[in-house]
């Protein structure tokens, strides 16, 4: 288990006091009951069950400050292993770091990783045996330059326990894995074209587009010829003067439960969905990026932001015509003030892109079905909080768009309504 960081110092001063809380409470027992059963009441029973818990006990540990001081010299002559530059997160994976194995089979070895956070580690014995290799899977993603590494040397009854510490630096980044999310289409802005409407008509063009039906659209629309053909209700859509823009403006929001809308970000980035001349800056980064390695490098810097958003320092550094995407959490937090504000001042020019990790239907439940599941956890964000925080960002006048890391959908908002 990971010492909060103010423990940690004190965490470190214990790390080579051999006696783990049940080995303490077994030697205090023991020498009790062998200084006053056995040496002053002469019970012979009590004498010979006390010298063997304090010999299983003596074993246990020299065994373990044996295997400690070994393995101390072996990672002084371990070399450091080379990780790969970009690492995505939820994926189990090799790091090439390995540990020598012992042949005492009382002894066993844990491993977990201090530094960075968010990371969860095993140890796997190498085919042939002789030696345990580390596999690691990340949960957020991070900038990584250095890896301190605890080792937990320790019996199989839990009496005793040794922890050694390796830190190293390195490089590397850890990227949110796009989980489902394959179109990149879907985060493209949309600016006015070049055609103008008729001065007497509206800005939309001629009905010669066609999509599917949806709750709200006007019976006058609907295809009657084509729903009697093929029993699909098709609408027409008019034709907008709108094209794809060319150069952007993307920025991500940090925050709690923020890895889909960081995984959005990455997937945007590298698939070139945001054109040509774009900019991006994240929160947590130290500047804003104009290339794909930077951008990624970015995102992965923002994984450790802390406090107020950067996002309208980085709106001030851009054209005021240019549209800018944004990608935030889809569960509500401290960013929603700021990018509220932000929203309110510059209006439809801000589309807004929420990345979720599942979304949980609400529905209603009778006594019996709130009896049956009361223990079971919703997963995802909950969908009447996704709806009040569509529409407060819509209200603004800008897109709004949902992306579900967990089944790839994407869903457009509009006015708290999910499509």
């Amino acid at each position: 288990m990971r010492a909060p960081r103010w423990l940690r110092p004190l965490a470190r001063a214990f790390d080579w006091q051999p006696l783990a809380l049940p080995g303490a409470l077994l030697a205090a027992g023991s020498g009790l009951a062998l200084w006053y059963y056995g040496f002053r009441a002469l019970d012979l029973l009590l004498l010979v069950a006390a010298l063997a818990c304090l010999a299983v006990l003596a074993i246990c540990a020299l065994g373990a400050a044996a295997t400690a001081f070994v393995l101390r010299r072996a990672l002084r002559e371990l070399p450091t292993p080379a990780l790969p530059e970009r690492i995505e997160t939820e994926v189990w994976f090799r790091t090439g770091f390995v540990l020598p194995d012992w042949p005492l089979p009382w002894i066993t070895l844990g491993l977990r990783w201090e530094e960075p956070e968010h990371v969860a580690c095993r140890l796997q014995p190498r085919i042939g045996g002789g030696s345990w290799l580390e596999e690691v899977r990340a949960s957020r993603r991070a900038e990584v330059k250095r890896i301190e590494r605890v080792i937990e040397v320790r019996d199989v009854f839990g009496l005793t326990r040794l922890r050694l510490r390796d830190a190293r630096d390195v490089s590397a980044w850890i990227l949110p894995n796009p989980g489902k999310l394959r179109d990149p289409s879907v985060v493209v802005t949309r600016t006015g074209g070049d055609g103008d409407s008729h001065p007497a008509g509206t800005p939309e063009g001629d009905r010669v587009d066609i999509r599917r039906y949806a709750p709200g659209d006007s019976a006058r629309d609907v295809m009657w010829k084509v729903f009697a053909r093929t029993g699909v209700l098709m609408v027409r859509k008019p034709e907008r003067s709108f094209e794809p823009a060319r150069q952007v403006n993307a920025y991500l929001v940090a925050g709690n439960e923020d890895e889909a809308a960081a995984a959005a970000a990455r997937l945007a980035l590298e698939s070139g969905a945001l054109g040509e001349g774009w900019r991006f800056g994240a929160d947590g980064a130290r500047a804003e990026a104009r290339e794909l390695a930077q951008a990624l490098h970015a995102v992965a810097a923002s994984g450790g932001a802390r406090g107020a958003t950067g996002l309208g320092a980085f709106l001030e550094g851009a054209t005021a015509a240019d549209p800018c995407i944004v990608f935030t959490p889809a569960s509500d937090g401290a960013w929603r003030y700021d990018v509220q504000r932000l929203a309110a001042q510059h209006g439809p020019r801000l589309a807004f892109v929420l990345g979720a990790d599942g979304v949980a239907r609400t529905r209603a439940r009778g006594a019996f079905d709130r009896f049956v599941y009361a223990g079971e956890a919703a997963r995802g964000i909950s969908e009447r909080e996704l709806r009040g925080l569509v529409a407060e960002l819509s209200s603004y006048g800008g897109d709004v768009k949902i992306l579900d890391r967990a089944t790839g959908l994407a869903h457009d908002g509009h006015g708290g309504q999910l499509t």
